[in-house]
């Protein structure tokens, strides 16, 4: 295990603009903190924080003068539910007439994320964790993560979880983790900027299937949705997949977690 720690953050039921901004205001700390260490011949006014003054900038300074802190791993279920695009998604099931973006549908908003992979949903039921983590810091082995084992490295901690709960699951030429290669039970979609990785990855828990009825999720035609308690056969908490999945993102990035409680209300202070 190395000696990086990350902060593990529960905040329960939040609207997908509420985490992401929270998402942001970690990463942007995170890059900074990074260009500083590689390029410390920068003024210092480049690397000033936003909302330096605010209770969560505080919280983020004490944690950013840690120099063994990577960052966070933000574990959330989203209410209301949200269709989201990926940054270069085409998605014709989320366009209008004139190729516009719809604002919504079936009820869902409809946004463009700035993160890899095509269209998905976010809801409740469905357990989605945002790993805004400094992955320079981690290691693979002896060496430091890039992107292409970053995703190997999530899909791992996913099927490991699974395996916790008896479901067998795998990968395929596609990203995310399927059961049987037919059945996609988690979507991984990140992006990647000066070594910070921001959005995550989403496990199927007790969710509707049916708002993946009306898009084909992540691009990918020809296979079927499904979740925990589809194949378990049961309605399973969250907390049940929260468990497994915590431990398995400690020991397969092979860093020490430390939950915190981070005053969350402070979101609106941020820009």
């Amino acid at each position: 295990m190395t000696n990086a720690t990350v902060s593990l953050i529960r905040v329960g039921r939040k609207n997908y603009q509420q985490t992401f901004k929270l998402q942001s205001f970690f990463a942007e700390g995170l890059r900074k903190r990074h260009l500083q260490r590689t390029h410390p011949n920068l003024p210092s006014s480049h690397f000033e924080i936003a909302n330096r003054n605010s209770k969560l900038g505080d919280f983020f300074k004490d944690k950013l003068r840690n120099e063994q802190w990577a960052g966070a791993l933000i574990l959330v279920e989203h209410d209301p539910g949200i269709y989201t695009m990926g940054k270069r998604d085409t998605s014709v099931d989320l366009l209008g007439e004139g190729g516009e973006i719809l604002k919504e549908k079936n009820g869902y908003q409809v946004i463009k994320t700035s993160r890899g992979g095509a269209v998905t949903w976010h809801g409740p039921g469905q357990l989605v964790a945002y790993p805004i983590v400094d992955f320079s810091m981690l290691k693979k082995g002896e060496k430091s993560y890039g992107i292409a084992s970053y995703i190997e490295s999530l899909q791992g901690t996913i099927i490991n979880t699974l395996s916790e709960l008896n479901i067998k699951a795998g990968t395929t030429k596609d990203v995310g983790v399927w059961v049987d290669q037919s059945r996609k039970i988690a979507a991984i979609g990140i992006s990647a900027s000066n070594h910070v990785s921001m959005h995550g990855l989403a496990i199927n828990v007790f969710n509707s299937l049916d708002p993946f009825d009306a898009i084909i999720p992540c691009g990918i035609r020809d296979k079927k949705v499904t979740s925990v308690s589809a194949e378990l056969k049961r309605k399973v908490p969250l907390s049940e997949v929260e468990v497994p999945l915590i431990k398995s993102f400690s020991k397969n990035f092979s860093i020490q977690l430390s939950e915190e409680s981070i005053p969350f209300s402070s979101l609106d202070e941020l820009d």
